[in-house]
């Protein structure tokens, strides 16, 4: 047995021990706390010195994950692409406020208001709500905002007047119309670098001379060059629709081509592309047939020309912590040594 003098020793080396255990849990879960803090404070870009928070971005992330599986390699241009939506939106609302067609304030304060009564309804806080969103309280009256706002300003133009005026300019885009197109393709992978695509685009760029010049025919040079499955069938695609099959970027190039024309080179998911139109075969529907395909064109480009022209008056800073395409490009940035700041 133990004296009393050895039992005491004994216990207060154990109490010593515990006490370092507990310290040091202590310690971890602080750490832990702290980690959690700087994460949901960690910014992916501002736009005008408004923030856009990783954590804001992981649950889109999250949302988009729960209704669709995407593949490893994907999910740095997926996670780019969240963040290229949230800069955009942030740059239209902006040109709200800029052209006087913002959402009123007394307007925000009712529907955050709505809102918290429905909240309350279900037995949660805001608190506990804004937890769930990965928003903070600014970032909510900030997408409020957007949500009036944006929803006001598109039922000041989409109207039937420029529904049809829009379907005048656009018709090849949606009264059926189909091209026989073909392509030469340069494999490219989505992260390249900067000097690896213009390498691509330049090589491109000389086999279109060649072919203009006639010194090779287009089939000659898909057979030579491409890097496609349809390069021994002289880079035939057969027919295509404006939105179907091929990939908006190659589609969007093909559908500005006239008979016989060659586009420039464009990059796709894919790589780049020289796109041919061989034939055209004239689509017979009217702009009501397509009201709704009309309605997503228009409010695509309602929103694209937004923040297109808001971003030559505002500067839009990319921090690195998120993949980013480089602005302007398609080229993705992964690291934050590459980042660069924006004008």
């Amino acid at each position: 047995m133990l004296g009393r003098s050895s039992q005491f020793q004994w216990s207060m080396g154990v109490l010593s021990l515990l006490g370092f255990f507990a310290a040091d849990q202590l310690l971890a879960q602080q750490e832990s706390r702290a980690q959690r803090t700087a994460t949901s404070n960690l910014i992916a870009a501002r736009v005008d010195s408004r923030p856009i928070r990783i954590l804001r971005l992981q649950h889109e992330l999250a949302r988009v994950q729960r209704t669709r599986k995407v593949r490893l390699e994907a999910q740095p241009a997926l996670r780019a692409q969240l963040l290229e939506q949230a800069v955009n939106q942030l740059l239209v609302l902006r040109y709200l406020e800029y052209s006087d067609q913002a959402a009123p304030a007394a307007a925000i304060d009712l529907a955050v208001e709505n809102l918290q009564k429905r909240i309350a309804q279900q037995d949660q806080t805001l608190e506990q709500y804004l937890k769930t969103q990965g928003l903070n309280s600014a970032e909510l009256h900030q997408k409020v905002a957007w949500q009036i706002g944006w929803s006001r300003f598109l039922n000041r133009y989409l109207t039937e007047k420029n529904y049809q005026r829009y379907f005048e300019q656009h018709q090849r885009e949606f009264d059926g119309t189909q091209l026989q197109v073909s392509h030469v393709l340069l494999k490219l992978s989505r992260d390249a670098d900067v000097e690896t695509v213009k390498r691509q685009q330049a090589a491109m760029a000389q086999l279109r001379e060649q072919i203009q010049s006639g010194k090779l025919s287009f089939a000659d040079c898909a057979k030579q060059f491409s890097e496609g499955p349809s390069a021994q069938q002289g880079g035939d695609l057969g027919w295509i629709q404006r939105y179907e099959p091929m990939s908006e970027e190659f589609s969007v190039a093909a559908f500005q081509l006239q008979k016989g024309e060659i586009s420039l080179p464009i990059r796709s998911p894919f790589g780049i592309h020289l796109v041919a139109c061989r034939q055209i075969k004239p689509g017979t529907k009217k702009w009501q047939q397509v009201r709704e395909p009309l309605k997503e064109a228009i409010t695509q480009y309602l929103f694209s020309w937004a923040a297109q022209r808001e971003r030559t008056r505002v500067r839009v800073e990319y921090t690195g912590a998120w993949p980013y395409f480089r602005p302007g490009t398609k080229i993705l940035v992964t690291a934050a040594a590459d980042v660069e700041p924006c004008p």
